[in-house]
């Protein structure tokens, strides 16, 4: 079998390693190591000036000191040529936050692209309290202006609840700000998503069931749905496709004119009532393709799984989005309430840096 020859250098992936005797593209005059504080990591004037002033590192203090969280250590020892407070470290850092390797790869990651991360714990500003950093654009600073993005962060095996996820989304973009999502795989890459409840409309005419009832009684059943022979004076364009100088209907759509009540006429019927045309999705994984105009005019600008028939694991969102992302489409997850309405939560794919 001939060996398969890329013919691009795959990426390359840093292995962030840690200097403990020195560092040799370091400053003339090395830094000093952070010292243990209560609440973290203390960094003394006058080099802690240039890090919150340049880079909007650590909480500022009185005495022109900042304080600074264990993934923020790190950051500066691989950014700012800060030795670590002692050899082993992260060694003992890890016996009581099991957690410090993945947290600061997504702070290294998002602040990679030029944007200012700063942990919640720094700041007295209102966020959602499962908020673990606000973001700010490289142009901006927290000293002078508001953040424009709210971040937290999972890895791929953590649970994942759809309800509080939904819950954080909009309490942030309550607050007028962006919800932002980064998943960290078991090879230390992360995944960026921007996360929106989002409201679909579309422009089609809202159709009415009693308007079909004539035409429908001449319906004639098949294994994949409803055949309309004479469909002649078939008005409706949001149900069914012409097929067989007829009309084709699927089952979920003869639910819905027979007035059937489930979770999926639900759904079905408040998408209608959006001006919005639903086809199936099998080729793209989801349930429906959605479109906002009619199918000739447009291409559907959103692909939508119900809550309950996607995977419960980040590793099968990932697949959802990158597929939907792949056919320049959006992958948006409806979720029904209570009180018989739906929500509707889109993911998109971001790479810090980029609007």
């Amino acid at each position: 079998m001939a060996k398969h020859r890329r013919e691009s250098k795959p990426r390359k992936r840093t292995a962030r390693p840690l200097w403990l005797q020195g560092d040799e593209d370091g400053p003339t005059i090395a830094n000093e190591p952070p010292t243990e504080t209560d609440g973290g990591w203390l960094i003394p004037a006058p080099v802690s000036s240039r890090l919150y002033q340049k880079s909007a590192l650590g909480k500022n203090l009185t005495d022109g000191a900042i304080l600074v969280v264990a993934e923020e250590v790190l950051f500066c020892h691989w950014h700012r040529h800060f030795p670590l407070p002692s050899e082993t470290w992260i060694e003992d850092t890890l016996i009581v936050d099991e957690r410090l390797v993945q947290r600061s790869v997504v702070f290294e990651h998002i602040r990679s692209g030029g944007e200012r991360l700063v942990p919640a714990s720094h700041l007295s500003l209102d966020c959602a309290p499962s908020t673990w950093a606000l973001r700010w654009s490289r142009e901006d600073h927290p000293s002078n202006s508001e953040p424009c993005a709210e971040v937290r962060w999972a890895m791929t095996e953590d649970a994942l609840d759809w309800v509080e996820l939904s819950r954080w989304v909009l309490s942030v973009s309550a607050a007028g700000r962006v919800a932002e999502l980064a998943i960290v795989d078991q090879e230390m890459d992360v995944t960026m998503y921007r996360l929106a409840m989002i409201e679909p409309t579309g422009t089609n005419i809202v159709p009415k069931r009693e308007d079909m009832q004539e035409m429908w009684q001449k319906r004639i059943s098949h294994e994949g749905g409803w055949f309309i022979a004479d469909s002649s004076i078939w008005s409706e364009r949001s149900l069914g496709f012409d097929h067989l100088s007829g009309r084709m209907l699927r089952q979920d759509e003869a639910d819905w004119i027979d007035g059937v009540e489930n979770r999926t006429t639900s759904l079905f019927d408040d998408l209608l009532q959006r001006g919005l045309i639903m086809r199936p999705g099998f080729k793209y994984g989801c349930r429906w393709r959605i479109y906002e105009d009619w199918i000739e005019n447009s291409h559907a600008p959103w692909l939508l799984q119900m809550v309950d028939e996607v995977s419960g694991d980040w590793q099968g969102i990932s697949l959802c989005v990158r597929l939907a992302e792949g056919v320049s489409k959006r992958w948006v997850c409806a979720m029904d309430g209570d009180d018989n309405t739906w929500s509707f939560l889109e993911f998109r794919r971001w790479l810090p840096g980029r609007v």
